[in-house]
């Protein structure tokens, strides 16, 4: 393939991944909306976000999770705030999704609690530093505080963060049903390409590690090949063969000469 089919292959695809982006955004936003409506307490803000960080890798989550708070600050400004949140759950998914945290239902359950913590823990330090400790009276949180044995601020954290793990399980449950249902060829779409080198999969990693280089082969074969080079030395005895390479420090002359003087020695009475 030439440079130019492959510059315009590159383009499509990145404009394809684009278009993605924008579909993760609108998912995302349409998911929050029918809990507001519905009345259920939970977000499911980041369905879109943590999907585009498993399939295509942390930069177009990184896309979807910060525009998708950009959008929602238009009708509440304090979204804004949490799009740091949003994007450190991008790259966290998609380290995840290197890791293999998403193949086994233990690994499964680490990775809701990780983004959990992000989302419940993180989350709830947010307004401390702008509004202070505030919940309704009917909420979990105040619930929670009524028992008597948390106060208000490890209420709010101990009830954000269990809101926040049932919002993650089932933001982590839609993400892999829309993994079994996309196939693998088209989840690579979801990745940009150009900006940085493509990295290789587990199967190309593995038949790259097996495959001996063309010219390494040919240098070993080479090499095999060569003989060590000797010098004949003439006497009557027979003939002598003796390695220079093992024998650095003589030159071909002194070998002769050194020679001689071996057999004058045993030639005397």
């Amino acid at each position: 393939m030439t440079k130019s089919k492959e510059s315009a292959e590159r383009k499509r695809r990145n404009i394809i991944t684009t278009i993605l982006c924008f579909a993760g955004i609108i998912l995302n936003l349409l998911f929050c909306r029918l809990c507001e409506a519905t009345g259920i307490p939970l977000y499911l803000d980041t369905v879109g976000t943590i999907a585009a960080s498993v399939m295509g890798g942390s930069l177009p989550g990184v896309i979807i999770g910060f525009f998708t708070n950009i959008f929602k600050s238009f009708s509440d400004s304090s979204s804004l705030y949490y799009g740091a949140l949003n994007v450190l759950i991008a790259l966290v998914s998609s380290w995840l999704a290197k890791k293999g945290f998403f193949r086994s239902p233990i690994k499964i359950v680490m990775a809701v609690v990780i983004l959990s913590l992000i989302g419940g823990g993180l989350g709830t330090m947010i307004p401390w530093y702008t509004d202070g400790v505030s919940f309704d009276s009917e909420s979990l949180s105040a619930v929670l505080y009524n028992t008597g044995v948390l106060s208000q601020q490890g209420a709010q954290l101990t009830a954000n963060l269990l809101i926040d793990f049932a919002d993650k399980a089932i933001t982590v449950a839609i993400v892999l049903i829309m993994m079994k249902l996309i196939p693998e060829k088209a989840q690579k779409l979801f990745s940009f390409t150009g900006w940085l080198q493509t990295p290789l999969s587990n199967e190309e990693s593995a038949a790259a590690k097996n495959t001996v280089p063309h010219n390494v082969a040919e240098d070993e074969d080479t090499h095999s090949a060569q003989r060590i080079p000797c010098r004949r030395i003439n006497s009557s005895y027979g003939h002598m063969h003796t390695p220079l390479q093992k024998r650095p420090h003589q030159g071909p002359h002194q070998a002769c000469r050194k020679y001689r003087t071996d057999r004058r020695r045993t030639d005397r009475p």
